[in-house]
């Protein structure tokens, strides 16, 4: 049985990793063999029971309980390694049976890969190498299994013809099977050659013990060839018993009588000897007493000397056994943990059983384990750490990444938890915290490569090996104090140590003399152990009496007596890999009653044993000093950090000289996609450049504050670099191909470099101290990287060869004084010198390195599509990579970073006095300075002023519609330098006779015009050379004779392979009326004009002519030319944006409810006296928080000025401490320059040193380390030194037959496959497949993969854009129609003209619609229960009532029915039709729950709602539910929290929500597949999401602003706008295709009530949502409940035209809203006087007085009154919603609209400012209560204007 997991013991998790990987589900225990967990009191052969009593062995695990505990019968399954957790070899060897068929020789007989299903023997290679035996099977095994014994062969032919053919045995003993052992292995006593032959015709009685022990005091006799030791007795016996008869003759004749011996004496071959008695040794002819104890070995640990002799004992935790001579441990058995490969592995030794801790873990060296943690290091090559992990392997953490070289072993103080370790590469000896936040070097002198390392807590000192120029094992405290050499002679690679502390020796292997060596504590005593039969042991442990090492050469671990080398065996065998570290524990070997002094020393940072009095040293981490309080740590060197941008996130890393990197992550959401960042070396800012939103924002990380700092006339920003002589700032746009800059001191831009041709700027380094900047480009001819003055000036070709691009990225370095760049295609790291052409690679990369920087010694650098931070020593090109993990998870495709080093002290520079003189720009010009001005601008004469030129010199060309001078050089040169292109107009090439002009220009000869070769470098030579027939209605003929789409022609992109349709632009014609011609000749729909959108790829359709024109009458045109309706001009908010609506305006007292929003008071936070104030976050602290040393205020300011400096510190003029160590080091620490003032500061500049090539690479390398891209091999040229990049196989690698169905590389070596452009390789590395783009989603509507790209194409009614993946809606431009409170206004496109399209006084508007293709605007008034419609076109306006609380509402197009929520119905959903006048009910609500959206699908039959859970003070929750138009098959395909916001994509059949309270947009398909979160940043409590196009648009709550996204095309960004200054509740998008077009089933259905839409073809419904057969009565069919004819919604329709709604909307109202509040205030008044008299009170909770609303029919309507609030509303119990007066007794005539006598409707011609009429006849109003059945009549002549 498994023992119960109540009572662990130490170690025991490791057991618990064992259960786990052998058989999870029956694991019960966390225990390590509980049989051995009590005292070992019981003699040999009996088991201890935990009571106490001791059974024999045979009973244990004997199936029957005879321990009263039963505990003898605990364990059994890993003791008698039983199945199905354990698996016995057939060699008797138990191992886990996670190793079972795991293709790895874990038995070491391969019985544990015998009868697998996947079984096959080890693959075969070219032969075995010298080091290793070859099996008959052809299988490879080292040497050292060859004849030992075991079989290691699969066929056993190790000990068959292995041991035949053993290499010989001249300095051993060769046994009769064949093995060699060492000489004195022969008659030991032990059988070493295993067939027992070494103890065979042994005529001698020998003693096991050392040669040295070997002496007549004890009564022995070594035989001269040191094999024999006899017993003296048998000496000179006239019989030989040594082997080479040396115990024979010699001086035996001598007799002992000449000795005179006080005691015994003996006849040696050298003569007699005397004897002196046990206790006693000779000295000076006398026998003296001596300590016995001292002898070598004569305890396993602990000697007491007796009167008589000695006696042997053990340390607490261990029983001496009945030898009186061995201790062995109390409890479990010892568990032995090491290293092979990537793998950590566990063996118990007393059981033998092996099984595995952890796995894929890179390098592992050393290794530790303290009861509670396995440590080790790891020395994989970039990923050097420190590392721990639980005891079974979970929760890897890493403690130490930064400042490692080569760390090779490491050691756990089990007293203090730090942990030690030796680096090799760095030449010292570290120690760390335990969790690895505080690291420091404690020796790192006279030290040169510390290999292995052995800690003595009890005595607070630790011992070491040194296998470098002076080898040595050398001994220190703790702390590294008291150094000492112990050993450093006859020593060469010391490896592995082992401290045996019970017996105070220290043990080590000597992998070059192939030795076990041993010395004292104090380095005396020094003994060899074992030697010959090592090879090249690596690591040493030591338990009980033994000793246990690691050899590589035979990948074992091994073991023999501590004492005497003998017993020596193999205990474990790895086929792949050399066993690295070896470690055993054993609780017994930890005293811990041992105090920790470091609990109460008070260190600030490190604590670490010592053994000086106190016990303990204080210690600090490398960047920081020990203060002269001996306790606490201050800084030396200022914090430097990496700042790594992605997606909307800041990275900080904050390096380390030594320890754990500290990753620091900043979400900026004011930032969509980060893209290039540079560093403010004099504010300590950030530059940060989107991608997105094209801006480019300023971060202070100390202040957490943003500012935007470039927001417009920017394209993408592909690179930034500063300069802190000028204080400018620089970038590189890649999409409007220039170089700018901008200065922060005037905030002036200019453009330094333009006209670049086809070449594109990719990034730029600005050298400021020599006033030149280094630009890379990329064009048709590939990358180079350009040296220019920084104003643009002096162009030098500097590296023209060697860069493949597409990424380069640039960064300059002081200290090096070198520029450095990435290219992404090479994976290069690559540099130049500033003044020279001193190109050396820094390091070539295996991956797509895209950006770099420095920082103290260092270069980082990050590659694209990952999340590691790379970084290596700078000044070694050679040093090992180091990575971090930053746990990037957005914008990887685009990751960034900057070094961030601190304030420069203040700069001495002409630009930074007065901007240099210069009005707009100073810019660097080598050592000096120039001036320069912003586009549109040129400099005067005094080269200081900027001035708008009034004309064009002789040299310039003036662009008139631009007001611009450009270079008559420029013109007609293939590009607009004017906006507007007219210096690329009526431009024709002309040549000489015989010569053909090309399209660009170019003049070539004739006879080359169509010669099947491209002469022209546009390709025209080869245009209309193959005509073929293409369809003329939509296609575009090439004149190769392809066919494009038509409205490609003349897009200035050659769609044609020969270019052709870019050719003879200005000849082409457009369909008048229909379509507008750009200038370059492509043909757009007119309505894409003046747009606000350029469709033309010259940009010619948003010409100067589209300023929006003048107002119309009555609208008011705001100074910025925004249009807006009268009504908005004095509201008392900003409609214009500008203010100018409100300028001017007095407000009534009446009207005014609040201040102009433009008008807003700052209060100011006061403080109590005596409190201080916090100024950047204004809060008041108490005045004891001032100066306390702790930083209560955000950006410490509290702290500031603070007098008095510690004794390390320098105190600044203004009052500031900072470390001494910072004071002239050019950075302006103390704020004032104050540090920098200093007579002593002087500038210094380290030394440069030249970067070397690295040996790793990802592509070809040669023999002596050097990289070479792929385009350098077999190239015919010797690019490495040895000239092995040519020559082998380069002539036939891709010959025929090469494998390769993609692309064939050359090789020396053989082919290299890759594939081309849209073709990925496949899993067998030579066949390429085709890339499905189209799952990646790239186009906006329809995408169809094609071999090797994709296409995109568009549904009727759009057309694709220029982009080739966004589709454009063809007609009109799209309107914006909103709410904002009690008004429904429309807005343009452009947003400059805005509109008041309807009013509801003092009703707010709570759902918004649009039926776009027919004109009509639906809305709902809660409060009074109302749907509203009204035409656009006719002013006719129609409304139902009686609707409960409509809220949300969805328009279907083609039925026209409309869909909207009820409130008051717990959010059921409704329909109505306004043109058959019916309504139903389709969807009951929940319980608790509303509705928060609703959209309709009318051409799939689709209704989509939210169903929003409020929550009970938690989170709300929401499900995205649907059904079909008739209510049928309702469902949920999502959940969110409040979903506030639903948009649906008729196209893709997609569905994309809102959710209010997390802040995203996500999207899933129709049938509930795919779902993915859009959006995140810039999202803020988003209501009303439409779609439209590509682009996504949603209201931003409580703001009136708009938000749209463009989710398609190259410029994918977002976008924030203002529709309203007050808060916009309901908006949509009106455009006619977002409504696509389709049949009305429902026309030819009849249904008697109404019909509706669904999955399965129209239906018919009733009045509660019941489905009947067309044609049939719902009185009859239905059989839910009736709805009682008073309960019904009525019907209402006011016709006005378009004018005389407008003009109805223009004057006060203050005056028939007094006479309304007068008469409404008797009228209630008597109400109340009823109510009171009556003594039942009155409640009105909403009271809709079911007149007409406000302002729906302007001065005029009719209405037809059927009134009914109760629809819907089948509860009996009274409802909130319920109207006080009861429907159908209260009408009222509108006071603009008479009746006729024919019955027709007139319009009145009394239509202006809403007065009312002189008379205003009101036939009757009954007010009905439930008390009273008393009619009120009115009289006929009583005039009033109702105004709800």
């Amino acid at each position: 049985m498994l023992r119960p997991c109540s009572a662990p013991t130490r170690g025991g998790a490791l057991w618990t990793a064992l259960c786990v990987a052998v058989f999870a589900q029956t694991c019960q225990s966390t225990l390590a063999f509980s049989a051995f967990e009590t005292l070992s009191h019981c003699d040999d052969g009996f088991f201890a029971c935990l009571d106490g009593d001791c059974i024999r062995n045979s009973k244990h695990c004997d199936g029957e309980r005879d321990c009263r505990d039963g505990n003898d019968e605990w364990d059994c399954e890993f003791i008698k390694c039983e199945a199905p957790m354990f698996f016995r070899c057939q060699s008797g060897k138990c191992i886990s049976t996670s190793f079972v068929c795991d293709e790895e020789n874990d038995c070491e007989d391969w019985s544990d890969e015998k009868d697998c299903h996947n079984y096959q023997a080890p693959p075969v290679g070219d032969g075995c190498s010298s080091k290793e035996f070859e099996c008959l099977d052809k299988l490879c095994i080292p040497k050292d299994m060859v004849c030992d014994g075991e079989l290691d062969c699969l066929d056993g032919s190790d000990e068959t013809l292995g041991c035949s053919t053993k290499i010989s045995c001249d300095d051993g003993f060769m046994c009769k099977n064949k093995h060699c052992i060492p000489a004195e292995f022969k008659c030991d006593g032990s059988n070493d050659c295993t067939d027992g032959s070494d103890e065979e015709d042994c005529h001698m009685i020998t003693h096991n013990v050392p040669i040295e022990e070997c002496v007549p005091e004890k009564l022995l006799f070594a035989c001269k060839d040191h094999v024999g030791c006899l017993d003296i007795k048998l000496v000179c016996d006239n019989a030989s018993h040594c082997l080479d008869d040396s115990d024979e003759h010699g001086l035996c004749s001598e007799s002992c009588e000449s000795l005179n011996c006080t005691h015994q004496c003996y006849r040696t071959p050298s003569g007699p000897v005397c004897i002196c008695p046990k206790g006693t040794r000779m000295e000076n002819g006398a026998c003296v007493e001596f300590d016995e104890c001292t002898s070598y070995g004569v305890c396993d640990q602990k000697c007491r000397k007796q009167p008589a002799g000695y006696q042997c004992y053990c340390d607490p935790g261990y029983t001496l056994q009945k030898d009186g001579h061995s201790c062995k441990a109390d409890g479990g058995e010892a568990l032995m943990v090491f290293s092979a490969g990537s793998q950590i592995r566990g063996y118990y030794l007393t059981s033998q059983t092996l099984f595995r801790v952890a796995s894929q873990l890179g390098q592992v060296a050393g290794i530790g384990y303290d009861g509670f943690h396995i440590y080790w290091t790891n020395v994989m090559q970039g990923e050097e750490a420190i590392m721990r992990s639980n005891e079974d392997g979970s929760e890897k953490e890493q403690l130490v990444s930064a400042g490692l070289g080569l760390p090779e072993d490491l050691a756990v103080d089990w007293i203090t938890q730090n942990v030690y370790f030796t680096d090799s590469q760095k030449k010292h000896i570290g120690v760390c915290s335990s969790d690895g936040s505080s690291c420091t070097v404690v020796v790192n002198e006279d030290i040169d490569q510390p290999r292995s390392l052995a800690l003595l807590p009890s005595q607070r000192l630790m011992y070491w090996s040194d296998w470098g120029e002076k080898p040595m094992i050398a001994s220190s405290g703790m702390d590294g104090s008291r150094p000492a050499v112990l050993v450093s002679s006859d020593i060469r690679w010391p490896n592995g140590l082992a401290l045996d502390y019970h017996n105070e020796r220290l043990y080590w292997v000597d992998a070059k003399r192939q030795k076990i060596e041993t010395v004292k504590l104090d380095g005396s005593d020094r003994r060899v152990i074992l030697e010959k039969v090592l090879k090249h042991p690596f690591d040493i442990a030591v338990f009980e009496g033994s000793l246990y090492w690691s050899d590589w050469e035979g990948r074992q671990i091994q073991a023999c007596d501590k004492f005497t080398g003998k017993n020596h065996r193999v205990l474990i065998r790895e086929r792949k890999n050399k066993v690295y570290g070896v470690h055993i524990f054993h609780s017994a070997m930890q005293h811990r009653n041992i105090s920790n002094p470091c609990l109460d020393a008070g260190c600030s940072d490190l604590c670490v044993l010592s053994p000086n009095t106190l016990g303990y040293t204080c210690a600090c981490p490398e960047d920081r000093e020990l203060a002269a309080d001996k306790h606490n740590c201050h800084e030396v060197d200022k914090r430097q950090v990496v700042m790594i941008g992605a997606g909307h996130n800041l990275y900080q890393v904050e390096t380390r000289v030594l320890g754990k990197l500290a990753v620091t992550t900043i979400p900026l959401r004011a930032v969509n996609k980060m893209g290039a960042l540079a560093y403010n070396s004099l504010t300590g800012s950030l530059f940060i450049s989107d991608y997105v939103q094209k801006k480019i924002y300023s971060y202070n990380p100390r202040t957490a504050r943003i500012d935007l700092l470039v927001g417009g006339a920017i394209g993408v920003v592909s690179g930034m670099d500063f300069d802190h002589l000028a204080n400018n700032l620089y970038w590189c746009d890649v999409e409007k191909n220039t170089v700018e800059v901008i200065s922060l001191g005037t905030n002036e831009r200019a453009v330094i470099l333009r006209d670049l041709g086809n070449e594109v700027p990719l990034d730029l380094a600005l050298v400021p101290s020599s006033g030149v900047m280094y630009v890379a480009f990329s064009s048709d001819h590939g990358v180079h990287i350009d040296r220019f003055n920084m104003d643009g000036s002096s162009r030098t070709h500097v590296i023209e060869t060697g860069l493949e691009g597409p990424h380069v990225s640039m960064w300059y370095d002081q200290e090096l004084d070198r520029v450095m760049w990435t290219d992404s295609g090479l994976g290069l790291i690559d540099s130049t010198s500033v003044d020279g052409p001193d190109r050396h690679a820094f390091r070539a990369l295996s991956t797509s390195v895209i950006d770099v920087t420095t920082i103290t010694s260092d270069v980082f650098w990050v590659d694209r599509h990952s999340s590691l931070l790379h970084w290596a020593d700078k000044y070694d090109g050679y040093a090992h990579e180091k990575k971090l993990d930053l746990g990037i998870t957005d914008g990887l495709d685009s990751v960034h970073l900057v070094g961030v080093r601190g304030i420069l002290s203040s700069v001495n520079h002409p630009c930074q006095d007065n901007n240099g003189g210069c009005t707009h720009l100073c810019l660097l010009l080598g050592k000096n300075h120039v001036c320069a001005c912003p586009e549109g601008m040129i400099l005067k004469h005094d080269n200081h002023t900027c001035v708008v030129p009034l004309h064009c010199t002789s040299s310039q060309f003036k662009c008139k519609s631009d007001d611009l001078c450009i270079p008559k050089s420029q013109r007609c040169n293939g590009h607009r330098e004017c906006p507007s292109g007219e210096d690329e107009e009526g431009c024709k090439p002309t040549c000489h006779f015989g010569q053909f002009a090309c399209n660009n220009g170019q003049c070539i000869d004739e006879s080359l015009k169509c010669d099947s070769n491209y002469d022209c470098t546009d390709k025209s030579d080869e245009t209309n050379c193959h005509m073929v027939a293409c369809d003329p209605d939509t296609q575009f003929t090439c004149e190769s004779g392809q066919c494009i789409s038509l409205q490609w022609r003349c897009n200035f992109a050659e769609d044609c392979h020969d270019g052709s349709d870019e050719a003879n632009c200005a000849e082409s014609t457009c369909e008048p009326g229909k379509m507008f011609r750009c200038k370059s000749g492509a043909c757009i729909p007119s309505t894409w004009e003046c747009d606000h959108e350029i469709d033309c790829a010259d940009g010619s359709d948003e010409h100067d002519k589209c300023a929006p024109p003048p107002c119309e009458t009555p609208r008011f045109q705001c100074t910025n030319q925004v249009c807006i309706d009268e009504r908005l001009k004095c509201d008392g908010h900003d409609n214009c944006g500008d203010g100018s609506d409100e300028s001017g305006c007095v407000y009534a007292p009446t009207v005014m409810k609040s201040t102009p929003d433009t008008e807003k008071i700052d209060k100011e936070l006061v403080c109590a006296e005596g409190d201080f104030k916090c100024q950047v976050q204004p809060v008041c602290l108490p005045g004891a928080a001032r100066c306390n040393g702790t930083a209560e205020c955000v950006d410490g300011e509290d702290e500031m000025d603070c007098k008095g400096c510690a004794g390390h510190e320098f105190q600044c003029h203004n009052g500031h401490c900072i470390p001494t160590a910072w004071l002239c080091d050019r950075y302006n620490d103390c704020g004032d320059n104050s540090d920098e003032e200093l007579k002593e500061c002087k500038n210094s500049r380290a030394p440069s040193r030249v970067f070397e090539a690295t040996k790793k690479c990802s592509t070809f390398q040669c023999p002596t380390g050097e990289c070479l891209p792929w385009s350098m091999v077999c190239n015919v040229h010797e690019d490495c030194p040895d000239a092995s990049d040519e020559g082998g196989r380069c002539q036939t690698a891709c010959s025929e037959g090469h494998p390769c169905l993609g692309t064939c590389v050359r090789t020396p070596h053989g082919p290299h496959c890759s594939c081309n452009a849209g073709y990925e390789l496949m899993g067998d590395g030579r066949t390429c497949q085709d890339i499905n783009e189209c799952e990646d989603d790239p186009c906006s509507q329809l995408c169809e993969n094609t071999d090797g790209s994709f296409e995109c194409s568009c549904a009727p009614e759009f057309v694709l854009r220029a982009d080739k993946v966004s589709c454009k809606a063809t007609g009109s431009a799209l309107e914006y129609l909103f709410s904002t409170g009690e008004q429904v206004r429309k807005a343009s496109a452009s947003l400059t003209a805005f509109h008041i399209v309807a009013e509801n006084s003092g009703l707010e508007i709570s759902g918004l619609d649009v039926d776009a293709r027919a004109q009509h605007i639906y809305w709902t008034t809660e409060a009074n229960g109302i749907l509203h419609r009204m035409s656009l076109g006719t002013g006719v306006l129609s409304h139902v009532r009686g609707l409960g609380v409509p809220t949300k509402l969805a328009v279907d197009w083609l039925s026209k029915n409309v869909y909207y929520t009820n409130m008051a119905e717990r959010g059921s959903v409704n329909v109505c039709n306004l043109e058959k006048q019916k309504c139903a009910r389709l969807l009951r609500g929940e319980d608790g729950t509303y509705t928060g959206a609703i959209a309709v699908d009318s051409k799939s039959s689709l209704l989509f709602w939210s169903r929003v859970y409020p929550g009970d003070g938690g989170a709300p929750t929401s499900q995205l539910m649907f059904s079909d138009l008739s209510g049928q098959n309702e469902s949920s395909i999502a959940n969110g929290n409040l979903i506030s916001g639903i948009a649906l994509d008729l196209i893709k059949r997609q569905v994309y929500w809102a959710d209010q309270h997390i802040g995203t947009i996500s999207r899933i398909d129709y049938s509930g597949e795919n779902k993915i979160m859009i959006r995140q940043d810039d999202v803020y409590h988003p209501l009303g999401l439409n779609l439209f196009e590509d682009t996504l648009f949603w209201i931003n709550g409580g703001t009136g602003t708009l938000t749209k996204c463009r989710m398609y095309g190259k410029l994918q960004n977002c976008d924030k706008f203002t529709l309203s200054h007050t808060d916009v509740k309901n908006f949509a998008v009106m455009q006619a295709t977002r409504q696509t077009f389709g049949e009305d089933q429902c026309l030819a259905v009849n249904c008697t009530h109404l019909c509706v839409l669904s999955l399965k073809g129209p239906k018919c419904i009733c009045e509660d949502g019941s489905i009947v057969k067309p044609g049939k009565s719902c009185s009859v069919a239905r059989e839910a409940e009736d709805i009682p004819e008073d309960k019904k919604p009525s019907f209402h329709m006011v016709v006005e035209t378009a004018e005389a709604y407008g003009k109805a909307h223009g004057s006060t109202v203050v005056g028939p809203i007094i006479a309304v509040i007068m008469v409404i205030g008797a009228v209630f008044g008597f109400l109340a006087y009823k109510r009171h008299s009556s003594g039942n009170g009155i409640n009105w909770p909403n009271l809709p007085l079911g007149i007409n609303i406000g302002k729906l029919g302007g001065g005029g309507g009719t209405n037809v009154t059927f009134d009914n609030q109760g629809f819907g509303m089948a509860s009996s119990r009274p409802d909130p919603f319920e109207p006080t007066m009861k429907p159908g007794n209260h009408e009222y005539e509108n006071p603009t609209m008479r009746d006729k006598m024919d019955g027709k409707l007139s319009m009145s011609s009394n239509v202006q400012s809403w007065a009312a009429p002189k008379k205003i006849p009101v036939d009757k109003m009954l007010l009905e209560d439930e008390d009273s059945d008393a009619e009120y009549m009115d009289g006929e002549n009583d005039n009033i204007r109702l105004i709800p």
